[in-house]
């Protein structure tokens, strides 16, 4: 077990990875998109890389039955290599950010996620997307990440009639002895899909020709969960129950029942029209989807039953079938999820330094600086995604690579500050006339040269880069009015360079706009080292 801790907290040594999925859910054929987020610490040895995509139907029974199998069966299980070189070295992943884009295609009779339980039997569908990282030296010391895949059940459309109930029988009191006429009952819902704590319409079509009023109707939600099995003819399950599907009910329990008023004797057709509400009451969990497996079923109905006055009155009882969508599970995390996820954590930290969090409360919008550098304007403090780290930035071949120290220069105020000490700093802008210059000191055999990029955030109708060999290299920006507005909308073009630079010019949009956005990307290259603005990777621990 120790042994396991430690080679747990060596894997972790190398670095982080997340899987980020664009959506909460998904549906049957429709693809699964979204990126691997690969942060490393230092050089890892690669053997192998591969994603898993991982559908699992499953039965558990905590008081464990003699007569019956509960099996557990995977319905899907693709794994795919990835086999593709990431450095001259094709066995090494450099330490950095590494992102991953992915597509997975869901076939069209992928059943839902979903997981019940009734205090005993425990019943669930689960999709995972699972990538992992292998470690040449070590398997054990590999990086592994999962994430649950919240699928939506595709359900059928089909006609009204079929959640439509209708019973026409006579009515008899006194034990059978007496009878009173006849009775006709009619029940439908308003819809055929509900969703949790929905609010429905039930419609009762009575024409009661008895000599008998009828009191009251009661209609109550009944959940199934049954599953497909094969008796054998010498095995006898005397207290096995089986629904209208020849299918082993599992369980079946009663979610809510509702009282409504009755109609009297030798009434003609009479309409009640009464509110029915698709809720638990019972627990503050929500009720799980209706589901078809591919050997279990999960599955609601309301039984109505028309109570009438008099001596042993059998009542009369109908069962109208109702769908519940939108599953029970958690959905997926988003982008935008792990990025408030890591911004609460940020704001708990920043709380810790008063003078850092001075300069949040005071600025509208700001710039971002860690080990990549990365100039964003942003509307509020939850665009951001990560500040400046200085063990991160020191001189640490595993980390920085071939950087050294960074400096910040503010022209408007000419303050420099070179950034050492571990800690996090949020440089803000202070306007339209700001020039920020960012300086970063090579590490070289001969210890000569810097080069500055200065970014020219006033809106004109160019920006310029300046180099230290002298040269100037104009980018067009087009409408920079635009840019000032959206903070952010940056078009690049016609770039000329004859440095040995390579830069990326990637857009920001608001937090609400920022999982939908396109990325606009223009590049220059520059030799061995990049540098990153406006680098939209959501930072994670």
């Amino acid at each position: 077990m120790n042994n396991q801790q430690n080679n747990q907290s060596l894997s972790n040594s190398y670095g982080s990875m997340i899987i980020v999925l664009n959506k909460p859910h998904f549906y049957p054929g429709e693809p699964i998109q979204g990126r691997i987020l690969l942060r490393l610490y230092m050089d890892f040895p690669l053997k192998e890389m591969s994603l898993q995509f991982l559908g699992v139907e499953k039965i558990k029974d905590l008081k464990a039955v003699n007569q019956i199998a509960f099996p557990k069966k995977e319905l899907f299980n693709h794994i795919s290599k990835i086999s593709q070189s990431y450095s001259d070295d094709q066995n090494i992943l450099k330490a950095g950010k590494h992102i991953f884009p992915f597509k997975i295609n869901l076939h069209f009779n992928t059943p839902g996620t979903y997981s019940v339980f009734d205090g005993r039997i425990k019943g669930k569908i689960t999709h995972k997307i699972i990538c992992k990282i292998e470690n040449s030296f070590n398997p054990q010391l590999s990086i592994v990440s999962k994430e649950k895949v919240n699928v939506r059940e595709l359900l059928s459309v089909q006609p009204q009639q079929h959640f439509t109930a209708e019973i026409f029988k006579t009515i008899y009191s006194c034990f059978g002895c007496v009878n009173q006429r006849e009775c006709r009952i009619m029940c439908s819902f308003d819809r055929q899909f509900y969703t949790n704590g929905e609010q429905g319409t039930l419609s009762i079509l009575v024409h009661n020709q008895s000599d008998l009023d009828i009191t009251s109707f009661s209609a109550t939600l009944w959940q199934v969960y049954s599953k497909k099995t094969q008796i054998p003819e010498n095995q006898k399950l005397p207290k096995a129950q089986f629904d209208q599907q020849n299918q082993l009910i599992l369980f079946k329990q009663c979610i809510r029942e509702q009282i409504y008023e009755g109609v009297k004797a030798n009434s003609k057709e009479t309409q009640l029209s009464n509110s029915f509400q698709f809720v638990n009451y019972n627990s503050n969990l929500p009720l799980p989807p209706s589901v078809k497996g591919t050997f279990t079923s999960n599955y609601y109905y309301v039984e109505i039953k028309a109570h009438f006055e008099g001596c042993s009155v059998q009542s009369l009882i109908l069962q109208v079938p109702v769908n519940l969508v939108l599953s029970s599970q958690q959905p997926s995390r988003t982008f935008l999820d792990i990025q408030n996820q890591v911004m609460t954590k940020l704001k708990q930290r920043e709380q810790e330094k008063e003078v850092i969090m001075q300069e949040f409360n005071e600025m509208s919008h700001y710039h971002i600086i860690h080990n990549e550098i990365e100039v964003s304007a942003a509307q509020n403090i939850y665009d951001i995604r990560d500040s400046i780290k200085g063990t991160v930035i020191q001189n640490q071949q595993n980390q920085l690579g071939q950087y050294g120290n960074m400096s910040v220069y503010d022209v408007n105020n000419s303050q420099q500050r070179l950034v050492e000490s571990p800690q996090k700093y949020v440089i803000p802008s202070r306007g339209n006339d700001d020039y920020l210059r960012y300086t970063v000191y090579k590490q070289q055999q001969d210890n000569q040269g810097a080069q500055q990029i200065l970014f020219n955030q006033q809106p004109r109708q160019s920006g310029q880069i300046l180099l230290n060999n002298g040269q100037n290299n104009n980018i067009d920006f087009g409408s920079r009015n635009s840019y000032q507005n959206t903070y952010g909308n940056q078009y690049g073009q016609n770039l000329n360079s004859n440095s040995d630079i390579r830069l990326n010019l990637q857009n920001q949009q608001t937090q609400q706009d920022y999982q939908q956005q396109n990325y606009n990307q223009q590049q220059l290259k520059f030799g061995q080292n990049n540098y990153y603005l406006n680098d939209q990777t959501p930072k994670f621990n």
